[in-house]
């Protein structure tokens, strides 16, 4: 089954402005800002050590950053964008049942649950992925080999080569899914720059 990625209609806010109202995610900021732009395992360091904290701040979000968009099976909003554009930072609502295409990334992520609880599934590829044209819908079909179950206060991190002609790693496959009937809230880290438009996906992909 392939799943679309529907236009989403909720306003959304801007990015929060350095300092924030939340000091985990001021010192994470700070932090973050310090890193060498081409040493991902720093980038994971610092995630992963402020994490805990980030996920057990209860004014970690602002109210407009709380909102659906019930036409979509989840609504991102951009928490901090980097003003060099080395990384952003998001939140995802997940409606019950809302899921993911399977897809890849272009960039070092993470990942954290906020509220609720996310199952993910990874998938494998065998050789390179290949676009199918003026797509990023990948012609290679993939096949499930994991699935991981995340509650509040999980989280993860993944290192994506930048390389487009590399084959991605096999944890850099995945699908996030809400099979729960509650709302679930995540957290997620990109080497992008969302307020222009980037976006952290290299390839769309189908299940065999």
């Amino acid at each position: 089954m392939v799943h679309s990625l529907k236009k989403q209609t909720v306003q959304a806010p801007h990015a929060l402005q350095f300092p924030t109202h939340s000091l985990p995610l001021n010192t994470l900021i700070q932090n973050l800002e310090n890193c060498d732009v081409k040493d991902s395992d720093a980038y994971e360091h610092v995630c992963l050590n402020h994490m805990p904290a980030l996920l057990a701040d209860p004014k970690l979000l602002p109210p407009d950053f709380t909102k659906h968009d019930p036409h979509a099976p989840y609504t991102k909003y951009t928490l901090y964008a980097d003003k060099m554009g080395r990384f952003s930072i998001q939140v995802l609502l997940w409606k019950a049942g809302g899921i993911t295409p399977i897809h890849s990334h272009k960039c070092w992520c993470g990942f954290g649950i906020y509220q609720g609880e996310m199952t993910e599934k990874i998938y494998a590829i065998k050789g390179v992925a290949t676009p199918k044209s003026n797509s990023r819908w990948a012609e290679n079909q993939v096949t499930p080999i994991a699935e991981k179950i995340y509650t509040a206060g999980d989280y993860t991190f993944y290192k994506s080569d930048t390389n487009a002609d590399t084959p991605p790693h096999i944890t850099d496959i995945h699908a996030m899914h809400n099979v729960s009937h509650e709302t679930a809230i995540s957290l997620h880290f990109y080497g992008i720059n969302a307020p222009m438009g980037e976006d952290s996906v290299r390839h769309f992909f189908s299940s065999e």
